[in-house]
């Protein structure tokens, strides 16, 4: 799973996605499957997300503060948490870093997705002085959050597997676009 997740129309599948020919569990009583059938069955919440959020007819905003809670929601395996600011285990093997990382930028970029043009509303406003009073507020922290641990995890991942990072595009791509968005942030309300 080193790019993003496959987004597909579900109408076009006619077969079951893949599952995990069998559940594991770790030294510490975590279940633990491989990334593909994540990958798999995050696909299948995205297509939600973008037949939902991205549709002629725009959703009520509570719509999408629904799918927001639904991808925050959406179980991620615990070795492939990101810590996000919290010590990681150096122990943890390159790929297992590479994974965590595209799990982590797999739901972080649904996130940054769904709430960007609320963000943008929200900074463009007149009188908004304040945009954590706006009524997209839940929006801009969403993206201010997500921008955050995108910039994160990417150190993280740098500091454990810089050779792969170095030669790899998207992840560096992702936090110059998070730390725009947070530049934005801060040059509007300054």
């Amino acid at each position: 799973m080193f790019g993003r997740p496959p987004c597909m129309n579900l109408s076009w599948v006619n077969y079951e996605f893949p599952q995990e020919p069998e559940e594991r569990v770790d030294t510490d009583g975590h279940r633990e499957w491989s990334s593909h059938p994540w990958c798999w069955q995050y696909s299948k919440l995205l297509h939600t997300v973008r037949a939902t959020a991205f549709a002629a007819a725009v959703p009520q905003y509570a719509k999408i503060l629904e799918l927001d809670r639904a991808v925050r929601d959406f179980p991620v395996l615990h070795s492939l948490r990101s810590k996000c600011g919290l010590p990681e285990a150096a122990e943890a093997g390159k790929a297992t870093h590479v994974r965590r990382y595209s799990c982590m930028a797999a739901k972080e970029i649904t996130l940054l997705n769904l709430h960007r043009p609320y963000f943008a509303q929200a900074l463009h406003d007149d009188g908004a002085q304040d945009v954590l009073r706006h009524r997209y507020a839940p929006s801009v922290l969403a993206i201010y959050r997500s921008a955050w641990r995108i910039v994160e995890a990417l150190r993280v991942t740098q500091e454990r597997v810089p050779f792969v990072t170095e030669r790899w595009g998207m992840p560096w791509s992702l936090s110059m676009s998070a730390a725009m968005r947070v530049f934005l942030l801060g040059e509007t309300h300054t």
